[in-house]
């Protein structure tokens, strides 16, 4: 699944702290992926989630684990996640498995 989507160096890029406006209000955060999978503080407690969202990457990976399609997940967060978004996960930590 890796070769689809670009992945990046956690280590490296876990020093890239920004700040941005979301909503209307300030949302700080460390990308861990190319796009939405983020550290943001003050949200789920320093757990990795989706940008924009306080939906964890943990629950998302425990439910393909157990059998779900990325696609049937990705339908229940219509607004929320995208496929992509998805993928960039699972290839960030099925990455970070391997070592």
């Amino acid at each position: 699944m890796c070769k689809e989507t670009e992945c990046c160096n956690v280590e490296e890029d876990c020093c890239n702290f920004i700040s941005d406006e979301l909503d209307g209000s300030r949302y700080d955060y460390i990308p861990l992926g190319e796009h939405v999978v983020v550290l943001a503080t003050g949200t789920c407690g320093g757990e990795p989630v989706f940008k924009g969202t306080r939906i964890p990457v943990s629950e998302v990976l425990e439910r393909i684990e157990n059998g779900e399609t990325i696609e049937s997940i990705a339908k229940d967060y219509p607004e929320e996640i995208s496929i992509d978004a998805i993928k960039e996960a699972v290839c960030i930590f099925q990455d970070e498995e391997k070592e």
